[in-house]
């Protein structure tokens, strides 16, 4: 309660949300890997992001959309990061998309494509918004899927932009023939190749470039 309460009391001040934010990704962090303990995340990140008006996502939309968050490069990156944590369900993806989160996420991604840590935390975020199928087409449709190819390419010989990459592309491929034909109209498949041969000797790059490749022709092979 308190540290919501601090997200919102502080939406004109970019410093003390950034502090929150930071303490927020840690309280939605599921670090503890002992056998048979729950830490309860899901259900924090549920209880702090379904509630729009009360809940963490209006503070952190505004932190992403201040001058100076967008100036800043980790500010850009450390938001991305808790925005992610903070979207764990359906519902909550929703609100990023109608609410403004997504368009401001997406500018945000645009302005600091060339760094790595950004290119990788906005791909993950990218991810976890589009288990949604309406969320899908709104960034294939939109400057998304392009911003995502664009990081592709530039961090090709990043493992990490890659996967987070390649991982995104294929939840967005999963179900939607119209994403597909954008990616194969763009000649991204030769893009997905050479990432694969770049990165032939890792299996966290290949299982999603693969599992990419398959979405699009079960896509493909849907519409038919």
């Amino acid at each position: 309660g308190r540290l919501l309460a601090a997200l919102n009391r502080h939406t004109g001040h970019p410093e003390a949300l950034m502090a929150a934010s930071k303490f927020l990704r840690i309280y939605l962090s599921d670090d503890d890997r002992r056998p048979g303990v729950q830490p309860g995340t899901f259900s924090r990140a549920r209880e702090i992001g379904e509630d729009f008006q009360n809940g963490a996502l209006r503070p952190l939309f505004a932190l992403l959309d201040s001058p100076d968050t967008l100036a800043n490069v980790k500010m850009v990156t450390s938001t991305l990061a808790t925005l992610k944590a903070v979207a764990v369900n359906d519902h909550i993806c929703k609100h990023v998309a109608a609410k403004g989160g997504l368009d401001t996420a997406l500018l945000a991604f645009e302005a600091h494509i060339t760094d790595e840590k950004v290119a990788a935390n906005a791909c993950m975020l990218l991810k976890a918004v589009s288990r949604n199928d309406d969320i899908k087409r709104i960034v294939g449709k939109g400057k998304g899927l392009g911003l995502l190819l664009r990081a592709l390419d530039e961090h090709i010989a990043s493992s990490r932009v890659a996967e987070q990459a390649l991982q995104c592309l294929s939840v967005l491929c999963l179900r939607q023939p119209e994403n597909c034909e954008t990616i194969a109209s763009l000649g991204c498949l030769q893009l997905i190749i050479s990432t694969m041969t770049r990165h032939a000797e890792e299996a966290q790059v290949q299982r999603p470039a693969i599992s990419t490749l398959r979405n699009m022709v079960s896509s493909w092979r849907n519409k038919e």
